[in-house]
């Protein structure tokens, strides 16, 4: 499993990974990466231009009041990283893993605890259906896509900080 989240790590790092098979398209479709992850029996994607780094560590730190979806924080090189919890904050559960998506951010120190990261993939814009509000109760959820036969769930992160900053209030 290491290796695989090693090479993970390496497509983000080289930025919008595009696939050799999706250069026969034509050049007006554009493609979005996505790191795919799985939480308990669902599976979101992150933009891969807003995730930074693939976490591992066992101790997340207890904060006090706050929300029930943000589980505490984690210690990333000696700074501190909230960390959300999507079970939490959509079916009111909790998860207890160890893995973590660190999002790149110059204001915020954002983590979102996943159990699994599957892949990063490049999927074409036509391919993403936008939500329809009334269609959908998760404010933070902004699309999906089809992927390996699988519904996969676009997160907005900025709409969670946005939920947290109010809820914080």
């Amino acid at each position: 499993m290491g290796s695989d989240n090693q090479e993970l790590l390496k497509k983000i790092e080289e930025g919008n990974y595009i696939d050799s098979s999706l250069h026969s398209k034509s050049e007006s479709e554009k493609n979005r990466s996505f790191v795919i992850v799985q939480i308990d029996t669902r599976k979101f994607a992150f933009p891969s231009e807003t995730v930074l780094e693939i976490f591992l560590t066992d101790t997340v730190y207890y904060i006090p009041f706050c929300p029930g979806y943000v589980t505490g924080f984690i210690n990333r090189y000696g700074e501190p990283y909230t960390v959300i919890d999507l079970l939490a904050l959509e079916e009111d559960r909790k998860q207890d893993n160890k893995r973590f998506i660190i999002l790149k951010s110059d204001e915020d120190q954002l983590a979102f605890m996943v159990e699994d990261v599957l892949d990063i993939f490049p999927i074409a814009s036509d391919s993403i259906v936008p939500l329809e509000l009334e269609s959908h109760t998760s404010d933070y959820l902004v699309g999906s896509f089809e992927f390996n036969g699988d519904t996969i769930w676009i997160v907005d992160s900025f709409k969670i900080l946005e939920r947290l900053e109010t809820d914080l209030d």
